[in-house]
């Protein structure tokens, strides 16, 4: 056998003895420790039943296997849980956050109460990308999307991070639309039940959240538009808000503010972890969205696996802290800030 070849041989016993004894202490670690994942939401929408599912499945793909229980945490999208993750929780990976897609945007867009620096978490994973849609009830009296140029539309709000408040909010400023914001509401499922007893018209949400809704299959609920950057083939001839005239200024400050689509809906843990322990986390959390029985679970709930990586959601977020000044500038003020 050749030199050459008995260098390589070595070099790979080498690796796959190191690559053991970084699993061998990552299991050692985690054996008979248990994961809290804090949901930013109240129960029963998706966001909380993904965070219940991935706790199902992700701890047996860590090594030692450990423990993964929910807690729900609601509050403006997940503000609060997100601060804690950044602040006070221990930064081993033994706390983690599901938040509102739009959080790790809060501190570019001058948003109050956002103690944390989002370049500096943890993003181990999403499991599903959504188009963002603005629905109305039925009786609702906007039958294209023009009319909400001209016609006042009331719609719910969980908070100033979160996709219910920051859309309405964006697109009145921006576009003159003339949606009232009520806000207070503590999850997208009371929204969706106050549309049902016509306290609201209507809500901007995940699409994903929106289809699942008795009352949007039968009618009583409509996606009158879609708020995102590209038009989602299953929203058929649902019109994008892209289709309304507008300036190349007004263009780039929606479409700084509508990469938070891109993000999905974000497993966050806090700064700080050792480099094997991101991976090992990382790693997990795509293992567990491969798992077949999750996804014919995720099925049977009306949920569709389309994963984005932690390494992915962290340069989404990279990039957009990287926009020009003056389009920063102006989609804070269109948020008010």
């Amino acid at each position: 056998m050749g030199f050459a070849r008995l260098a390589c041989l070595a070099a790979l016993l080498f690796a796959s003895r190191g690559l053991a004894r970084a699993q061998t202490s990552e299991a050692d670690f985690f054996r008979g420790k248990t994961i809290q994942m804090h949901i930013g939401f109240g129960p029963g929408g998706n966001n909380d039943q993904w965070a219940r599912l991935m706790a199902r499945f992700v701890g047996k793909y860590i090594p030692g296997n450990p423990a993964v229980v929910t807690q729900n945490v609601p509050g403006a999208g997940g503000l609060k849980a997100l601060n804690y993750l950044a602040n006070v929780a221990p930064r081993d990976g033994t706390v983690w956050a599901v938040v509102a897609r739009g959080l790790p945007l809060e501190p570019l867009m001058g948003g109050q109460g956002a103690e944390f620096d989002p370049l500096k978490l943890t993003y181990l994973g999403s499991p599903a990308r959504d188009t963002t849609v603005c629905a109305v009830t039925r009786e609702t009296p906007v039958r294209e999307i023009r009319d909400f140029l001209e016609r006042e539309v009331i719609v719910g709000s969980t908070g100033s991070g979160a996709e219910t408040h920051v859309i309405p909010l964006l697109l009145d400023n921006v576009l003159g639309m003339k949606f009232r914001i009520v806000s207070g509401y503590k999850g997208s499922t009371e929204i969706l039940l106050a549309m049902e007893r016509r306290e609201v018209d209507g809500i901007c949400i995940a699409f994903e959240s929106l289809e699942r809704r008795a009352a949007y299959r039968d009618g009583r609920f409509r996606a009158a538009f879609q708020a995102t950057l590209e038009r989602d083939p299953a929203l058929g001839d649902v019109p994008l808000v892209f289709d309304l005239n507008m300036n190349p200024a007004q263009r780039k400050v929606l479409e700084l503010i509508f990469v938070r689509d891109m993000i999905g809906r974000p497993f966050i843990a806090p700064p700080g972890l050792p480099p094997a322990r991101v991976k090992t986390l990382r790693d997990a959390f795509a293992a567990a969205l491969a798992d077949p029985e999750l996804v014919a679970e995720a099925k049977q709930q009306n949920l569709t696996v389309k994963p984005v990586s932690g390494a992915a959601l962290a340069d989404v977020i990279e990039e957009a802290y990287k926009a020009p000044s003056d389009v920063i500038r102006e989609a804070a003020a269109a948020l008010g800030r």
